[in-house]
């Protein structure tokens, strides 16, 4: 029983002595791995005292040359000289201030409009009412075969209401009735010179764009191939409501917007003011000797046609 006691009475003291001696220990072992590895002698040495860490003593020159590799491990080297890389030249330097240039989006292919009627008696140019119209045209041109028109055209009579009208093209063969209609589509603010009147309202919806297809007049139902050969003047056809009735008017544009079709191809295209290029100039006239010569032998010249 007194073994027990003394026991419990001196473990405690001996594992504290223990773990300070343990303590001691560590703190000694680190000052040693310290002052070996960390602290700096050099200040010790004499003079002039070579410090690397290995000398060689040997006598051989510190720089001999190495036992080169077999070449035999590698394969042919490729002596073909590289192309020469150029060196790309610095960017200027970009102005913060200045205006950035829109990149030009491509143009998409424009798309004519479907004719929808072609030498009909629905649109008879005779039956015209030029004294209340008010139509022009604001762009005329055309790329390859395809036309394209801006403008407007309303009536300028009290009432008269841009929203509840439909623009038609009426591209006429010059001396003829011959005629093709197209539909044309608004386009508000596209003249960039908006009409204005007194009695007609909502012209902004009175102002149109059409493309058409001079080579290929097609229908919602079948193609009737290249427009007649001839010169085409045109007219615009407004379908509104006037004092609660349907109302077509037909207007004449200016005879001055003319266009001259061949085997489906645009040869002139005149604006008010313009006038067509000068015809090709004719063959030269054969030679008197090449005519006698012909004279003499019209047997030859039947032979030939």
């Amino acid at each position: 029983m007194n073994f027990h006691k003394w026991i419990r009475k001196h473990f405690g003291r001996s594992i504290v002595k223990f773990l300070i001696g343990l303590l001691i220990l560590a703190i000694i072992a680190s000052a040693i791995i310290y002052l070996l590895t960390q602290f700096d002698y050099s200040h010790l040495l004499p003079s002039g005292t070579d410090t690397r860490s290995y000398v060689v003593n040997s006598g051989a020159p510190l720089t001999a040359t190495p036992t080169p590799t077999a070449f035999a491990r590698f394969p042919e080297a490729d002596l073909t000289a590289a192309p020469s890389v150029p060196i790309a030249t610095a960017a200027p330097t970009r102005d913060p201030n200045a205006t950035p240039t829109p990149t030009p989006e491509p143009s998409p292919t424009p798309t004519p409009a479907l004719a929808t009627a072609m030498m009909a008696e629905e649109f008879r140019p005779g039956d015209r009412d030029d004294k209340y119209g008010n139509v022009g045209l604001s762009e005329f041109s055309y790329t390859g075969s395809i036309v394209t028109m801006e403008g407007w055209a309303y009536a300028d009579v009290y009432g008269f209401d841009g929203r509840e009208s439909e623009i038609t093209l009426i591209v006429r063969l010059r001396g003829t009735n011959h005629y093709v209609a197209y539909p044309t589509v608004k386009e508000k603010n596209i003249t960039g010179n908006q009409p204005t009147s007194d009695k007609a309202f909502n012209l902004d919806e009175a102002e149109f764009s059409v493309k058409f297809d001079v080579a290929n007049v097609v229908t919602s139902t079948e193609d009737l191939g290249p427009l007649p050969d001839g010169t085409y003047i045109f007219g615009l056809s407004i379908d509104t409501e006037y004092n609660g009735e349907a109302v077509r008017a037909f207007y004449t544009l200016d005879a001055g917007y003319n266009m001259t079709v061949q085997d489906g191809e645009i040869l002139s295209l005149l604006t008010p003011g313009t006038t067509a290029p000068p015809s090709p100039s004719p063959a030269p006239e054969a030679s008197p000797e090449a005519s006698a010569s012909a004279q003499a032998s019209p047997s030859a010249s039947a032979a030939a046609e």
